[in-house]
């Protein structure tokens, strides 16, 4: 009588590493929860210290690969970027603003998991299972707010200013995105032939623009749809014109352009037909919702921060003070109020730096990213008139660095030894 064999159960090394998943996706995902639900803020510090426990427990698999060159450059390119955090820290330590202080001790220790993890996560052949794990996460968290938006059965803020258990309109829009872009790396090629995943991001298409309806967010509007045309082009012969965007110097000069939006607004929106699209379609007016009104007082507030910036957290405290409004409306710019322009300019150098390692890795990999590359960019391109460089944002990157960098024969080796212990 053949035997049933029944899989092992996790084991405890493993648990430390999902559980590490978890506490540092949640600071990610759920970054703006505490605007609907404020206690939720000192939570997300427990989460980072049961993550930097979690980690710690990794350090031997960490000590024996930190010096290899495919993650030297990326770890040191983290190191200049949290120097530059903590020298923006202690300028601003007085601020009138508010202290940085808790903020920037938050974002520190969130980038030092979020890539010491990565690395863990490469070193040991998990990329894909890890792909799976925010893939259903992230649909869980998708599911609730889904859930109680429709539903209405708790609601948050007034008719006027509604909120979501996720935080605003904009995270809710942005997480439907997420969650399309991971079920199209890890369970697309599984649906069938290309006419059903085309069929899939259609439909699913379809449902992320009725929650943009719901939540009257025109931006993630448009980018949904921006980014359902995209991947249906990654689905068609012509998909390799597509793998230009790996290149670093495309993304510095997509980014360059998202900031020299600000200078050239005024103009673009001058244009007849683009004045009829905002005014008439969008039903918005030619200030973009006061962007421009923010555009010309930035220059002028930003004298004597260029450097240093008003401090970590303090950005929307900053922008209502000088500008009236809750933030810059410009993603690269809102990094810059906050940090000032050389740590900007270290976290771009962490970007570019990920995006060198996948220009020079193979095919396989490069294909199997590129969702993440097209949601990248989709970011950047939003980032002209909204704030979309968050933690979810450098999470992507992350990710584009654990998947270019995993050690395949890693995973192959572990399965081979799980069959021959059953």
């Amino acid at each position: 009588m053949k035997r049933i064999r029944v899989p092992r159960s996790i084991s405890f090394n493993s648990m430390l590493i999902y559980v590490a998943l978890f506490c540092v996706s949640s600071f990610a995902l759920l970054e703006h929860v505490t605007i609907s639900v404020g206690a939720f803020s000192p939570i997300k510090f427990y989460l980072l210290y049961l993550g930097f426990f979690c980690i710690l427990m990794q350090i031997k698999t960490l000590s024996r690969c930190l010096l290899k060159k495919k993650y030297f450059y990326v770890l040191l390119a983290v190191f200049v970027f949290c120097m530059f955090l903590a020298i923006s820290m202690l300028a601003n330590r007085g601020s009138s603003m508010g202290m940085p202080l808790y903020s920037t001790v938050r974002i520190v220790l969130f980038l030092v998991e979020l890539f010491a993890l990565m690395i863990v996560l490469a070193e040991t052949g998990r990329g894909t299972a890890a792909l799976k794990f925010l893939f259903w996460y992230t649909l869980l968290i998708v599911g609730v707010n889904d859930a109680l938006m429709f539903s209405r059965v708790i609601t948050f803020g007034t008719s006027r200013h509604e909120y979501y258990i996720v935080g605003t309109k904009f995270s809710v829009s942005y997480l439907h995105m997420d969650l399309l872009t991971l079920w199209l790396m890890v369970y697309a090629k599984r649906s069938g032939g290309i006419r059903k995943r085309k069929l899939a991001v259609f439909l699913a298409t379809v449902f992320i623009v009725m929650v943009t309806i719901r939540t009257n967010c025109m931006t993630g509007l448009l980018g949904c749809i921006l980014l359902a045309a995209i991947f249906g082009w990654l689905q068609t012969k012509k998909r390799k014109l597509l793998y230009r965007l790996a290149s670093p110097g495309v993304l510095v000069l997509a980014i360059v352009v998202s900031v020299l939006f600000i200078g050239a607004v005024d103009t673009i929106v001058g244009i007849p037909v683009v004045r009829y699209f905002v005014e008439e379609v969008l039903n918005r007016d030619t200030s973009i919702t006061g962007r421009t009104n923010i555009y010309e007082m930035l220059l002028e507030n930003m004298q004597g921060h260029w450097l240093q910036g008003y401090g970590y957290g303090n950005a929307n405290k900053t922008a209502m003070k000088l500008f009236g409004y809750a933030n810059v409306q410009n993603g690269l710019m809102q990094w810059v109020l906050q940090i000032g322009v050389p740590a900007t300019v270290s976290m771009l150098a962490l970007f570019v730096q990920v995006f060198r390692q996948l220009k020079h890795s193979n095919g396989e990999k490069r294909e199997l990213v590129m969702p993440l590359v097209i949601l990248v960019y989709l970011y950047v391109i939003l980032a002209t008139i909204e704030t979309t460089f968050n933690m979810a944002f450098i999470m992507w990157f992350a990710l584009i660095f654990m998947l270019v960098t995993e050690r395949r024969e890693n995973q192959m080796t572990e399965q081979v030894q799980r069959v021959g212990s059953t």
